[in-house]
């Protein structure tokens, strides 16, 4: 399965109906964002915005730890780790300290979604 059909079956599972994810005729904004950026987004996540507008994470049961990508591992075609950040230790104590992985990777995170469906 290609990158594009990958994304596709992953918007369809995630919103059968259509009611969160709207096609964009272009995405101008991706690129000034990436230029911001240290490095691209991974290209899995890339090609689902240049597609949509899509909030990237929200963790679910009320909690505020940060879902991230972290891209300070070098890695293959930019599919950097997503990993959990501790909110308390940037509140409290001004750090950065990632608690958990949640994923190798957005491409490795969206595949297991839609081999799961």
């Amino acid at each position: 399965m290609n990158l594009v059909e990958l994304i596709d079956k992953f918007v369809a599972f995630i919103d059968p109906g259509s009611g969160v994810f709207r096609r964009l005729e272009s995405a101008p904004w991706i690129d000034a964002l990436e230029t911001k950026l240290p490095r691209r987004l991974p290209a899995s996540f890339r090609s689902l915005v240049t597609r949509c507008y899509i909030q990237f994470a929200r963790p679910e049961g009320g909690s505020y730890d940060p879902i991230c990508f972290d891209a300070r591992r070098s890695v293959s075609n930019r599919e950097f780790p997503i990993v959990r950040l501790d909110h308390e230790d940037i509140l409290c104590r001004e750090r950065i300290r990632s608690v958990a992985t949640v994923s190798d990777s957005f491409y490795r995170f969206v595949a297991d979604l839609v081999r799961r469906a």
